[in-house]
């Protein structure tokens, strides 16, 4: 099992509503490893899944856009727990705050969707997380200063997260399947084999012919677990 995990592991709450499936795939494309207790529904009381995936997570996300109760007990749960966490909340939906958490701080995004006319959008839920815990708390390693602060640069770091994404739990990834990565960010092939080198130099991926292979674990030297 732990030879698997290539990446952060984050235990998500959020509310499992018409917006979820947008959600989960701006996440997604984030190479962390994420779990939600939807996906874990078994024969025993939800509060125990949630406990045990917060138990298991590095840190946890909470998206509190729509102060839904059970994200609301979950992150009493890891505030309860001593974990890590970070409030997430979309401004173009979120509700009046609830006073007893209204000093802390809350990491704000205005869109689901990441790319726009081929533009990297700041205020997309992928972008912010990447800047505000990626970047902030080095899980992303110097990988982000690695590429230009331009709309080139940012939709490289897009393609970059992207392929380190589908490497989760050690698969190795088609060197055919990488057309379809950049679909819709607008990279040439140039700028994608650059972004590669890049992966290949950071010493992240070994590359073949036919396929792609995560190479270490994404982690900053002085990451350490708690738990």
């Amino acid at each position: 099992m732990a030879k698997q995990i290539q990446f952060p592991k984050v235990f998500v709450g959020a509310t499992y509503g018409r917006t979820f499936k947008s959600f989960r795939e701006a996440i997604d494309d984030i190479p962390f490893q994420f779990a939600v207790a939807k996906d874990f529904l078994e024969n025993v009381h939800l509060l125990e899944i949630c406990k045990d995936l917060i138990g298991w997570a590095d840190f946890c996300l909470f998206d509190v856009s729509t102060w839904n109760p059970n994200v609301t007990l979950e992150l009493g749960l890891a505030h309860g727990m001593n974990k890590d966490y970070y409030i997430l909340c979309n401004s173009r939906s979120s509700r009046t705050v609830p006073s007893d958490i209204k000093g802390i701080q809350r990491l704000s995004y205005s869109s689901y969707k990441t790319v726009s006319r081929r533009q990297v959008l700041a205020g997309s839920l992928w972008y912010q997380l990447c800047i505000q815990v990626g970047r902030k708390g080095k899980l992303l390693g110097s990988l982000w200063e690695r590429f230009e602060d331009t709309p080139t640069g940012n939709r490289q770091r897009l393609y970059a997260s992207r392929v380190l994404s589908s490497l989760r739990g050690g698969n190795a990834l088609s060197v055919a399947d990488l057309p379809g990565l950049r679909k819709g960010i607008g990279l040439n092939k140039d700028a994608c084999n650059n972004t590669l080198k890049v992966l290949r130099q950071r010493n992240l991926i070994n590359q073949s012919n036919r396929a792609i292979r995560m190479k270490r674990k994404l982690f900053p030297p002085s990451f350490k677990r708690k738990g």
